[in-house]
């Protein structure tokens, strides 16, 4: 994939450029000027406050936004939302964390798969630096370009997506298969308003 990205033989993205950024310890503008133009176009059209005289600046408003995905894909695109709802993090606990700014994202469940750890109206953040799955851990996929919240566990030398929802016909346990999912990033945080 490296050589493929140096050759010119395929296009590098912002979730390839984030995860390059972050394995080598440097900012995304270090990897592609072009694609930190366009995270900060983005960040910018979703958090405008952060932009006027007087706005706290040992906080990072993220604001939500959806992400378009095709099947089959391991690329996306981030979308802004118009009147969402975002998040304040405190830039401090981000490096603390071993965050990068550029690789969060905050998005809202597409379904109930999750439910009740995760609920529709809920903000989770997700590092999309993060490249390896983790047992027991809740992951953002595109599973046949759809986004899905799930957890992955390992069973038998098989990686598998599950739900924390009971209901278990509507939302059964699916096999990894890079060639039907692919992994988008870990989630890091959730805000909820469901107690």
């Amino acid at each position: 994939m490296v050589w493929q990205y140096l050759n010119a033989r395929r296009a590098l993205n912002l979730q390839a450029a984030s995860r390059f950024a972050h394995g080598l310890g440097v900012d995304l503008a270090n990897i592609s000027p072009r694609l930190a133009k366009e995270l900060a176009e983005v960040l910018a059209l979703t958090s405008p406050s952060d932009n006027v005289a007087g706005a706290d600046q040992d906080s990072l408003r993220l604001c939500c936004v959806k992400l378009l995905l095709k099947q089959g894909s391991k690329r996306f695109t981030v979308v802004p939302v118009q009147q969402s709802s975002c998040i304040r993090l405190d830039r401090d606990e981000i490096r603390a964390s071993g965050y990068r700014s550029e690789a969060l994202l905050v998005l809202r469940p597409s379904d109930d798969g999750m439910r009740p750890t995760l609920a529709a109206d809920d903000l989770i953040v997700i590092n999309t630096a993060e490249a390896q799955l983790r047992d027991g851990q809740v992951f953002a996929f595109n599973y046949e370009g759809v986004l899905l919240f799930r957890r992955a566990f390992r069973d038998a030398g098989t990686w598998w997506l599950d739900g924390d929802n009971s209901d278990t016909k509507r939302f059964p346990r699916k096999r990894y298969v890079q060639k039907h999912c692919s992994l988008i990033g870990r989630v890091v945080l959730r805000q909820s308003e469901t107690i």
